[in-house]
Formats: structure tokens, sequence, C-alpha cells
């Protein structure tokens, strides 16, 4: 029960972090195209039981799809959050995940591809 009630509070920290510098230099009037996080954003806050649960039922090498939303299943997953950070914000590409903010494909985590 630890290590769903964590996955969860992990999950939703880690959320609410993007949330707060995908924001932070769109003001005073949003601009989709402006900040360190430039385009759209889907957050999955409130949905982080769903795949804290996950966490602890599946195998490693299980497959899963997720949503539009997908930041609490590739944390779930095991996903390094630095690295999945940096791609969100454009600086690198270590993951191979294609369109960061809404689709997260890691093969090698088992993620497949979201389609929103």
């Amino acid at each position: 029960m630890l290590t769903i009630y964590y996955t969860m509070v992990k999950s939703r920290h880690y959320e609410e972090k993007i949330r707060e510098i995908y924001l932070n230099d769109k003001k005073p009037l949003f601009n989709i195209a402006a900040g360190k996080i430039p385009g759209e954003m889907h957050l999955s806050a409130g949905q982080e039981p769903t795949a804290a649960w996950m966490s602890v039922l599946l195998r490693d090498d299980d497959f899963v799809y997720s949503t539009h939303r997908p930041h609490h299943t590739a944390i779930s997953k095991g996903v390094d959050l630095n690295k999945m950070t940096a791609e969100i914000m454009g600086k690198k590409q270590d993951l191979a995940m294609e369109r960061a903010d809404i689709c997260i494909y890691l093969i090698h985590k088992n993620i497949l591809p979201a389609l929103a």
C-alpha cells in the first residue's frame, strides 16, 4: 500500500511542478507558444490511483497504453523524471519520446503510444 501511495504522491507532485513551469511564462495573457514548454500540455492530476495500482499489478515486461495524459503512467513504469522533464521542455531526446506533452512512447519501458 505504501508503494501505491508513494507513486500517487510522486505523480501528483510532478504534475504540479510541470504545471507551474508550463504556466509561468504564459502570462499576463495566455500564449500557448510562449514559455519553457511551448504548445499544449495535458496533465493527469486526479488520475494517479489508476497508474499507481498498475505499478504493483503489472510485471516489467507487460505493455501499457496510456491516454493523452500520460505522465502518471510513465512515472508508475519507472521513467527517469529528469529525462522526461528535459524532453517535455524540448532540451533533449534521451527517452525516445515523441511529442512528449501528449504522447509518451517508450518501447524500452513497454509504454506504447497514446493517440490523442
